[in-house]
This record gives C-alpha cells, sequence and structure tokens, in this order.
C-alpha cells in the first residue's frame, strides 16, 4: 500500500479492496453462504465496511507521506 499510495490513496484503497472481493467471489458462489441479515442489523454492517474502508484509506495515507516511517 505504501508505494501505490504514493500515487493515489484513494485508488490504491479502491483497488484493494475490489481484489479482495473478486478472490472471495468464487468461494462465495460455490459455497453458496446464507447470508440473511435482518434489517435492524444492517446500519451496524454498514458501519463495520465504512470503518474498514476509512481505516484502509488512512493507513494508506499515513503510509505514502514522506518522512512517515
Amino acid at each position: 500500500m505504501d508505494l501505490a499510495g504514493a500515487v493515489d490513496p484513494l485508488w490504491a484503497v479502491i483497488v484493494s479492496r475490489l481484489s479482495y472481493f473478486l478472490l472471495l467471489l468464487p468461494a462465495i458462489l460455490f459455497k453458496r453462504p446464507s447470508l440473511k441479515v435482518n434489517l435492524i442489523h444492517m446500519p451496524t454492517v454498514v458501519a463495520i465496511g465504512l470503518l474498514d474502508g476509512i481505516a484502509a484509506l488512512a493507513y494508506t495515507t499515513a503510509t505514502a507521506l514522506p518522512g512517515c516511517l
């Protein structure tokens, strides 16, 4: 993430998350797990996803700053 984040941290995170999804997609399609989520839990699920993305962007940005490490 350091090298990719030096060019553009946002795109580095987007490509990273998309590659995770594409690598897991065949396993998800093959296994077909039940992903039933009640509507009452959706705000929590969305918050976890957003916080994970923000954390990845913050890490990528921090490692790309000159003199950080």
